[in-house]
């Protein structure tokens, strides 16, 4: 039981390394994001609005995590409403080392996904490794030519074992504002433990 007349934080990070809220931090709404099982893969989203981000990396989402050792297999990304005016964006992961946010890959889901990537509303890409390990590369049209690498590196590997589990980050990469664009990216894993298709 806490003793003493000091206010304490809403936030703090317990033994598990979790984000836990009280009072209006726990009621602040979340953007959608969620998981769930496709096959052997586990698929985690979230729902990413343009309009939030800065050039400083934030948590899109602290209610989905990616586990330590998940093997990313390929990232989608659906365009919700068409992003204009901004540069690019960089999507990565992040862990809690007590109270402080530490970058694992600040663009190691997506790096730099330009505002043309994501001009239609209805767009998909995807992005995943070459075989040959040359590059992750995103699907541009029905005959799947691969063009421009923007995926970012923890597609085709495995993460670190560093932390439990990684927060999802996203953030802007120049000091350019959007003024619109939503877009849902998916990441599709395989858990620590598992051998696809085996």
């Amino acid at each position: 039981m806490a003793t003493g007349g000091g206010v304490q934080s809403n936030t703090w990070v317990n033994g598990d390394g979790l984000v836990v809220k009280f009072g209006a931090e726990e009621g602040t709404s979340q953007d959608f994001g969620g998981s769930y099982r496709d096959g052997q893969q586990e698929v985690v989203s979230v729902i990413i609005d343009c309009l939030d981000l800065t050039e400083v990396e934030v948590v899109v989402n602290h209610a989905v995590r990616l586990p330590k050792n998940a093997y990313i297999t390929n990232v989608r990304v659906h365009t919700l409403i068409a992003m204009a005016t901004g540069t690019a964006i960089d999507v990565g992961t992040a862990y809690y080392s007590g109270t402080t946010l530490t970058a694992l890959d600040a663009d190691g889901i997506l790096e730099a996904h330009i505002t043309a990537s994501s001009g239609h509303v209805g767009e998909i890409k995807d992005y995943f490794t070459q075989s040959d390990g040359s590059g992750h590369y995103n699907v541009l049209d029905g005959t799947g030519a691969a063009a421009v690498e923007t995926g970012g590196n923890h597609i085709g590997t495995s993460l670190a074992t560093t932390a439990f589990e990684y927060y999802i980050t996203a953030s802007m990469t120049d000091s350019t504002s959007f003024t619109t664009g939503q877009l849902m990216v998916e990441i599709m894993y395989i858990p620590e433990g598992i051998t696809l298709y085996a």
